[in-house]
């Protein structure tokens, strides 16, 4: 049998235990009513007969109405039924008492006086005490009437032995079946309850969630069992963090390498189909295109170290290197460049045939990347005949260079995403041909700005202009 099962079973064996009891002290009290009342009526109506005409002749006296002493016809009935009456107003004050034991206008605790079942009185062995309430004729309770009466008028003594028996029986069994009962609730609360615990964490883990951290603060067996289950937890969790960390440095390797050559690979094709064009007119022209390729071909070579290199370590983290140079020696060949790529292009290049001269903290090779990151995307997003510019001003503290084009620009659904890593927005670029990017190159160029210090922002006007803006510091 499963514990859930004996759990089941026995919650059932106690509250039918606890019916029988219940049933059984019904029974018994009810024989024991019979027999001990010769007229069929229980103790308390006895009492609520005995003391009726006095309750009528209250029923008659005017709210509030102060009393010094017990009307002549209340006092009367009072001494023909054996019983002492304390009157007590709303207010808590005492009108009048027919024994004289409390003075009238004097305080009663109601909270803690007021009984409206038969009980026996304390201050006088053989009598007993009950309250009625007094009801005015518009229906408002006007006071209260505490009647002490003799225990032979209202309960035969004969009747008092059987009474107690059968409470106390009834009282044992209904005992019994509330302690099975918190017993099979602590065998829930303590047993049960931890073990279903236990099995609900052990499927979320079957299901890849071994984040859900698992104490319960006991120093029991079931505690020390928590506590190795969520150690297991806690290794499985870091066994699966290391395995998705790998999993994701490696496809970001894959995207980060083939993303960031085609910046070179790009720029070495333009220049051998101008050549293959024979756009040169001499052999200085060949030996200039071809020394351009060298170069773009050795920062492939380091391109690839590096990101072999640094993409394992610390997953989004490229090495910059920022050292004193100046801004001219840093940004003319890249301006030459540039602009060369965009006419080649059939693009208008707009742009300072120079850039200023400012003592920067710079990796010339790591802004390269920013520069023809933002380059790609002006190309990707204009036809030929727009215009795509390419300027600097210096700012406090920082030089700004800026790229601007004419073209689609980005749509208001896209801006807040676009230097997030591998977010792509429009999937297809100016002419409605699939764009095969991979969403890194923003987030790259954000991450080179920032390791110099800098910041990269944008503004976009969606079909007229789009203007990519980073800062580089001076020294």
């Amino acid at each position: 049998m499963s514990l859930l099962s004996a759990f089941r079973r026995g919650t059932a064996a106690a509250l039918l235990l606890l019916l029988a009891a219940f049933g059984l002290g019904v029974w018994l009290l009810s024989a024991a009513g019979g027999a001990g009342a010769p007229d069929g009526r229980p103790v308390v109506n006895r009492a609520r007969v005995l003391t009726s005409p006095i309750l009528e002749e209250l029923e008659r006296l005017q709210p509030g109405a102060p009393y010094a002493a017990a009307p002549s016809e209340i006092d009367r009935l009072s001494r023909e039924a054996n019983a002492s009456l304390v009157y007590v107003g709303t207010d808590g004050k005492v009108r009048f008492d027919t024994s004289g034991a409390l003075p009238p206008g004097s305080l009663f605790d109601l909270k803690h006086g007021l009984h409206y079942d038969l009980h026996a009185s304390r201050a006088n062995p053989g009598r007993y005490a009950i309250a009625f309430p007094v009801v005015s004729d518009s229906g408002a309770v006007s006071g209260h009437a505490l009647f002490t009466l003799r225990a032979e008028d209202v309960l035969p003594p004969e009747d008092r032995l059987p009474f107690v028996l059968t409470s106390a029986l009834f009282l044992c069994l209904t005992a019994v079946s509330l302690l099975l009962l918190a017993y099979l609730r602590m065998f829930k609360v303590r047993v049960f309850r931890p073990l279903e615990e236990l099995r609900f964490h052990t499927e979320q883990i079957l299901k890849g969630d071994a984040g859900q951290s698992i104490e319960h603060g006991r120093v029991d067996e079931v505690g020390s069992l928590y506590a190795s289950f969520d150690r297991m937890r806690l290794e499985i969790r870091h066994l699966n963090d290391r395995r998705d960390r790998q999993e994701q440095a490696q496809r970001e390797l894959v995207s980060g390498i083939s993303h960031d050559l085609k910046t070179p690979l790009a720029t070495m094709r333009a220049y051998m189909e101008a050549i293959l064009a024979g756009l040169c007119p001499s052999m200085e022209k060949v030996t200039e295109y071809i020394s351009v390729m060298n170069r773009h071909a050795d920062k492939m070579t380091r391109l690839i170290d590096d990101l072999l290199l640094h993409a394992l370590k610390e997953l989004g983290q490229i090495s910059v290197e920022p050292r004193e140079r100046y801004s001219r020696e840093v940004f003319g060949p890249m301006l030459q460049t540039a602009a060369h790529r965009i006419e080649t292009s059939g693009r208008i290049f707009a742009g300072p045939s120079e850039p200023p001269n400012l003592l920067i903290r710079a990796d010339a090779f790591r802004l390269e990347q920013v520069v023809f990151n933002l380059l790609a995307n002006a190309l990707k997003h204009t036809r030929s005949g727009d215009t795509v510019g390419l300027s600097f001003e210096e700012i406090p503290g920082y030089l700004r260079i800026s790229l601007s084009d004419t073209g689609s620009g980005i749509r208001p659904e896209d801006m807040p995403f676009v230097f997030e890593r591998y977010y792509k927005g429009n999937t297809e670029d100016i002419d409605g041909a699939p764009n095969p990017g991979s969403g890194l190159g923003l987030a790259i160029c954000k991450q080179i700005v920032e390791a110099h210090g800098g910041s990269i922002a944008f503004r976009s006007l969606p079909g007229r202009e789009t203007v990519f803006h980073f800062t580089v510091p001076l020294c």
